[in-house]
């Protein structure tokens, strides 16, 4: 595993390929891990601390993102905008805490996404836009928990919590 302290661009940037990022503790950093036109897996990483959002991908980014610990980051825990092309990231077995954006933000063509098993603590805990009205992305068994305000924030996509196996209930973390 890696140490990636203090780096004044994100820790790790990804462009194409399918690398498997397992391991890391990834902390004050101007950002976690960036992905671009990229399939990556992301497994068992302690990403906090750092200046923007922990992980984002952009551009047919079909991320693997498993079992990472996500926490106090400025910004979003996760963000992804996911063109039409593109399956988009499947987030399964995160715990994702204490940012300063959304746990979870998905936008643009999330209807293939997957959402699974995480929990997820934020302001709001999930904010999904899908792209003109399309379907919001699979989202089933997650703790959606939120300090203060909503559990969701989003234009179309509505309450999931008591649906398909997700609840809303302080972790006490």
């Amino acid at each position: 595993y890696n140490i990636i302290n203090g780096s004044p661009t994100a820790a790790i940037a990804i462009y194409g390929g399918t690398p498997f990022i397992q391991g890391n503790i990834i902390e004050n950093c101007a950002g976690g891990i960036g992905m671009f036109v990229a399939s990556p897996t992301i497994v068992n990483n302690l990403i906090q601390n750092n200046l923007a959002d922990a992980l984002w991908t952009w551009n047919e980014c079909d991320a693997n993102i498993i079992q990472n610990i996500i926490v106090n980051n400025t910004g979003a825990g996760i963000s992804a905008g996911v063109p039409s092309v593109a399956r988009g990231p499947w987030l399964i077995n995160n715990s994702i805490s204490g940012n300063g954006g959304a746990g979870i933000g998905l936008g643009g063509f999330i209807s293939s996404c997957q959402i699974l098993n995480n929990i997820v603590v934020g302001s709001p805990a999930v904010c999904l836009s899908p792209a003109y009205g399309g379907n919001p992305p699979i989202v089933q068994s997650n703790d959606l928990f939120s300090t203060n305000g909503n559990v969701h924030a989003s234009g179309s996509v509505s309450n999931f919590v008591g649906v398909d196996g997700n609840i809303s209930a302080d972790p006490l973390f």
